[in-house]
């Protein structure tokens, strides 16, 4: 579910999920934004590709804080960590773009953007979340339910 044009501009708070749907755990943080959506919460994007093909929509929303959320092996799997820099290339796992010059490109859309890494085990070539993954979603889920409500 991502929010409609209408409703963009009232992102307070934006969470986008990033990562493969065709590689596993990597899909974990869409299966995210995607729960998050159906639970009412319409500031969400999904960005399959990367955040960097989804900047033109960050722009757009503006939002107030901007919450990036990847799956990482550098994580322990299940767990959720949650850092206020970008990640290094050791756990921003799949994607080829140099983390910090990501980070620059999109700072200046977002007053503050923060990074909701999900502990995953299996980056692999298939479809399906492992057990370690879903339980970092619906940690992930708790702790943004409260960011959001608060």
């Amino acid at each position: 579910m991502n929010p409609g044009p209408g409703e963009q501009k009232k992102c307070k708070i934006l969470v986008i999920g990033v990562g493969s749907p065709l590689r596993r755990d990597d899909a974990a943080a869409l299966y995210l934004v995607e729960k998050l959506g159906r639970r009412g919460y319409s500031c969400v994007l999904e960005c399959p590709m990367g955040v960097e093909l989804c900047a033109h929509r960050i722009r757009e929303i503006n939002p107030e804080l901007l919450i990036i959320v990847d799956a990482a092996l550098g994580v322990e799997a299940g767990n959720v960590a949650v850092i206020n820099k970008p990640p290094s290339q050791g756990l921003w796992t799949t994607h080829n773009i140099d983390p910090e010059l990501m980070h620059r490109y999109i700072s200046s859309y977002a007053n503050k953007v923060v990074y909701l890494l999900l502990g995953v085990k299996d980056v692999g070539i298939g479809e399906g979340l492992s057990v370690e993954a879903r339980r970092a979603v619906q940690k992930a889920l708790k702790l943004l339910e409260k960011i959001i409500a608060a």
